[in-house]
């Protein structure tokens, strides 16, 4: 393992002991246009090889990645939303375009009980990170150092508790100088 990202629920691996592997393309998710096609391939339910097609339904989609480091930071990336099924087993694998190209990291998605989730199966609504967000990250892991990310030291909510229609975010506490420098999160060794 090169290193693993809590944050964003990333880890880089190194193959060894392996030869003919063909590497997946790498796409730009910034070319990416509501409405185009995609791919998402993974094991869903322990269903080896599962490819489910679908289109780009919005992008930027703001959502919670629900995973959080030692001192309770979490993340939220501007995903890639999908009607293409992700279903739990899903989560990490590529969400590729019609050349083959990985756009995004499948991530998560939002059930009909309980929000962004992956206990339940797909309703039509799968979220991807996108790849120009997640390979800075990457490239860091690849290279031996801890992702950094950029924090803002406050913690928010609903402005109406998600009741209504409100747009924005209820600043709840802000955090005395945590907003200096970049955060580090750990490395696997």
């Amino acid at each position: 393992m090169l290193g693993t990202d809590p944050l964003t629920d990333t880890a880089v691996i190194k193959a060894e002991g392996v030869s003919g592997l063909t590497p997946a393309t790498i796409g730009k998710s910034g070319n990416l246009q509501v409405g185009q096609q995609v791919v998402a391939i993974g094991s869903p339910f322990g269903l080896d090889a599962t490819v489910t097609s679908g289109i780009v339904s919005a992008l930027g989609r703001p959502v919670n990645v629900g995973s959080a480091d030692d001192q309770g930071n979490s993340t939220t990336y501007p995903a890639i939303q999908t009607d293409a099924a992700i279903n739990p087993g899903n989560s990490g694998g590529p969400l590729v375009d019609l050349t083959g190209s990985v756009v995004g990291i499948n991530s998560s998605i939002r059930t009909a009980s309980s929000g962004t989730s992956s206990a339940s199966g797909s309703i039509g609504l799968g979220f991807s990170i996108p790849m120009d967000e997640i390979l800075p990250i990457i490239d860091q892991m690849k290279a031996g150092e801890q992702p950094t990310h950029a924090r803002l030291g406050i913690r928010v909510s609903d402005p109406d508790g998600g009741s209504s229609d409100t747009v924005g975010a209820l600043v709840r506490e802000v955090t005395e100088d945590a907003a200096r420098g970049r955060r580090r999160a750990s490395r696997a060794t």
